[in-house]
């Protein structure tokens, strides 16, 4: 299987208010590589990822330094993969927190970065269609607890204190499966400070 890096940059930053609501025309990557391509869709964004590779692009915003919770609302619509969203990150290096579900009904919480580790799951969400995944990646002294709900449902909770990443960036990402393209459709994402902070 072929992994890819593929990221996006950010624009120049100015002070953020919260909380953030992507208009995914401003400074959302658009543009094609071997792994695919991101493209406006409407209102909305589109990735397409080629087989066996993964997309992850970033809002052009940074996350607040306490902790933030980040959500989207998203449909696979055409192949096999998982899409969701992912926080304290940074697009360069590809270091994250990946939170997915994928089109077989699978929710999964994955640490990226020089290798993957697998934190939660896959596990069993059923449902299909549009789905609503919500993350928090929230500071906890020298561990950072990740939570994920999926359509209103929280699906998910688990901590990180083996070197864990602090807040960055967040944005969406999709990933096909080894042997079919996925196509998916991101009608909103938005970013805000975790509770307590």
């Amino acid at each position: 299987m072929v992994l890819a890096v593929a990221a996006a940059t950010l624009p120049g930053l100015t002070a953020q208010t919260w909380p953030y609501e992507a208009g995914f025309a401003d400074g959302w990557a658009v543009g094609t590589s071997d792994a695919g391509s991101a493209r406006l869709d409407g209102a909305g964004y589109e990735l397409t990822v080629e087989p066996g590779w993964r997309l992850w692009k970033s809002a052009p915003v940074r996350e607040p330094e306490n902790g933030v919770v980040v959500s989207t609302k998203a449909t696979l619509e055409e192949g096999e993969g998982e899409y969701g969203v992912w926080c304290h990150g940074s697009a360069s290096s590809g270091d994250r927190y990946e939170f997915a579900v994928s089109g077989a009904g699978k929710v999964s919480i994955t640490k990226r970065g020089a290798g993957s580790k697998a934190l939660y799951g896959p596990a069993d969400a059923p449902g299909k269609g549009t789905r609503r995944v919500v993350a928090e990646c929230g500071q906890s002294g020298s561990k950072v607890t990740l939570r994920m709900w999926l359509d209103e449902s929280l699906v998910a909770e688990v901590s990180d204190a083996d070197a864990p990443y602090g807040p960055g960036e967040a944005g969406v990402h999709a990933a096909s499966s080894a042997t079919r393209q996925a196509r998916v459709h991101f009608e909103s994402f938005a970013a805000r400070p975790a509770a307590g902070t």
